[in-house]
């Protein structure tokens, strides 16, 4: 069996602001774009080491309807090593429309073939509480944490 697992997400707490502004909008794609690429240049640092060098490589695995507007994806990455290969899901969403439809299983278990297909041992994903977490668990996810 392919092992899996996923760490639930609670937080809570807040930040007191000094010398800078905190904005709030609606929407800002532009901005979370810049979010997600400095957090995602910040993390990378930790997996590209001179002695244990892993290969990144991002995935996308989605489904769309013939007007071709999409009903519902997946987005992660493969890191491969020495140590081994593992799957790393990042976003994971199904239209309202097309939920308990069998949709999102469809997509993991094509996210699954998919993995296995680069040798990866595990997949991992994070998720809130709100979210699918029992979704994730029929799926075969394992909760290996949960942040208080």
């Amino acid at each position: 069996m392919f092992k899996s697992f996923l760490s639930l997400l609670v937080l809570s707490g807040s930040l007191l602001a000094a010398d800078y502004t905190i904005i709030e909008e609606s929407s800002n794609p532009e901005i979370c774009k810049m979010i997600l690429d400095g957090l995602e240049d910040f993390n990378m640092r930790f997996f590209r080491q001179k002695d244990a060098p892993i290969e990144v490589n991002p995935f996308v695995i989605y489904a769309k309807d013939e007007s071709s507007k999409i009903l519902g994806g997946l987005c992660g990455y493969i890191f491969d090593s020495q140590f081994g290969s593992w799957a790393h899901v990042d976003y994971a969403w199904v239209d309202e429309s097309r939920r308990l439809q069998g949709l999102g299983t469809e997509l993991f278990k094509r996210a699954e073939i998919f993995a296995r297909a680069k040798n990866c041992q595990t997949m991992q994903l994070f998720t809130w509480t709100y979210q699918a977490v029992g979704f994730y668990e029929k799926l075969g996810f394992e909760c290996m944490s949960v942040l208080v």
